[in-house]
């Protein structure tokens, strides 16, 4: 058989057998090829990913707080939006049975709790101070861990202890009382959490221990914890940084930006050099390594030899440094749960429309945060510092005290998290009369979304009322939509 043959018998063969579809993957993201070789992913459990990753995560978080200029300006939004000048305030809810308020039992109870809050921690940190540290140390450290504490010989004996999360030890793994520990907090067979083995110092203390200590782990029960982090999977024990999706690309931009300064500086400083066609080595400083040192100051010419003049012109900063610097910044305010315009206090090229828009859409993300952080921490604590204080005595108008067996009508705390101004009031103000005229909203709901609450602010009113009357001050005010009206067009001669 000639070559020509056996080459016909060959695609004969080849063409008759089957043809088996390709088997393909449901989801392209899982497609292994050259192109994903790189892309390496392994499923493990919450608890597995964080307690090999915590220590380093956080470490590198609070370098980023301590050091980077945008994660100081996201921690300064965190307490400044989510918690405020002001706080979270308490309007309490007490009401008789027939539903009209109690306002004596209102009034005692909100009292109590400002006066409490003025030295809310065995250390004496006020309840506000209290609540930015909470805050804070879960979105850089992940976590926050809290003791109770009853002080029998204080007015208000609820006090509590701060801990940092370095004493709650990550690598503490193992089996007790019939239970398992995971990374220092021990569960029982549905998951929860029973007893918590805190360390009685930090890992890395440089002052150590008192003479009379030893280093222990002491196990606290649950509930004398408040264990503050966001749980994003279900099981998982311990919080990670709210950072930790862009402390990668938070480093690499900060060496660009470092580098690019760098050049630039040196770039303004240099002029130019002379050198010697006949290669004479520079004469200059020498540094105790014998390295030679080169002056870098504005506007001179180095001497590196004789005669020849070589100009030095850097490209720098680079051209595309601002551009090629927003789109990374706009890559960590999303990874951050921020508006762009707040992290990077850039306002350029913005309209009424656009900064609405992303303003309007990061409160939406605080509040949502506001909301996490009342039910996480402060219903919990103000409900057991309720319970304690009533115990004490918490003394009404008139001297006779809220009784503890009416613990359940007293916990009816109203929380109002911290509200904004409008963006652009007259605009707002015209939309709200309007809303009003319809009935499609009220002015308890306005009031809310402003911060304030309608009860108070009515007795303000009637408050200056009375005063501009006693005063023979007129209060009249025009509404909105007049006050904002155009002004009539001004006619030319040749119009009249």
């Amino acid at each position: 058989m000639n070559i020509f043959s056996r080459m016909v018998a060959g695609a004969k063969r080849a063409f008759s057998r089957e043809v088996k579809p390709q088997a393909k993957r449901g989801y392209a993201g899982a497609v292994s090829n050259r192109f994903t070789a790189d892309w390496w992913a392994e499923n493990k459990t919450a608890n597995s990913e964080i307690r090999e990753s915590l220590s380093a995560l956080r470490a590198r978080s609070r370098d980023g707080e301590r050091n980077n200029a945008y994660l100081r300006k996201f921690g300064a939004s965190l307490e400044a939006n989510v918690i405020g000048s002001e706080g979270v305030k308490l309007q309490m809810g007490i009401q008789e049975p027939n539903g009209t308020p109690d306002t004596l039992a209102n009034d005692a109870v909100e009292n109590a709790w400002w006066e409490a809050g003025k030295s809310f921690s065995v250390d004496g940190m006020s309840w506000h101070a209290i609540k930015c540290m909470v805050l804070r140390r879960t979105a850089f450290d992940g976590e926050i861990i809290l003791r109770k504490h009853i002080l029998s010989k204080e007015k208000h004996p609820a006090k509590l202890e701060l801990i940092e999360a370095d004493r709650l030890d990550h690598t503490f793994n193992t089996t007790q009382n019939g239970n398992r520990v995971i990374m220092g907090v021990e569960i029982d067979r549905f998951g929860k959490p029973v007893a918590y083995h805190i360390l009685n110092y930090i890992p890395s203390d440089i002052w150590g221990l008192r003479p009379d200590q030893n280093r222990t782990r002491e196990r606290v029960p649950a509930d004398e914890i408040i264990h503050i982090f966001v749980k994003e999977r279900p099981g998982q024990l311990r919080g990670v940084p709210w950072t930790a999706a862009i402390l990668s690309e938070l480093h690499q931009l900060q060496g660009f930006e470092e580098a690019e300064v760098i050049a630039a500086r040196a770039s303004a400083q240099k002029m130019g050099f002379f050198s010697s066609p006949e290669g004479e080595e520079y004469k200059g400083e020498q540094d105790s390594d014998g390295s030679t040192i080169m002056e870098a100051e504005a506007g001179t010419f180095e001497n590196i030899g004789r005669l020849q003049f070589t100009a030095y012109d850097p490209k720098h900063p680079n051209g595309n440094f601002s551009e090629f610097t927003k789109t990374v910044v706009r890559k960590l305010a999303s990874g951050l749960g921020e508006s762009y315009n707040s992290l990077a206090n850039d306002l350029e090229g913005v309209n009424y429309s656009s900064l609405r828009g992303g303003v309007l859409d990061a409160r939406e993300g605080y509040k949502m945060r506001q909301q996490w952080f009342i039910e996480a921490f402060v219903s919990p604590v103000f409900e057991w510092w309720l319970e304690i204080d009533l115990t004490a005595g918490i003394p009404m108008k008139g001297g006779a005290m809220l009784p503890l067996r009416k613990f359940d009508k007293f916990n009816s705390p109203d929380w109002q998290g911290r509200r904004w101004q409008w963006v652009d009031p007259v605009k707002e103000l015209v939309a709200i009369e309007k809303a009003l005229e319809l009935n499609i909203t009220s002015r308890s709901r306005v009031l809310a979304e402003q911060g304030e609450e309608i009860e108070e602010t009515f007795i303000l009113i009637n408050k200056d009322k009375q005063l501009a009357d006693k005063l023979g001050i007129d209060l009249a005010v025009e509404k909105v939509a007049a006050a904002v009206a155009p002004p009539p067009p001004k006619l030319e001669p040749d119009d009249e």
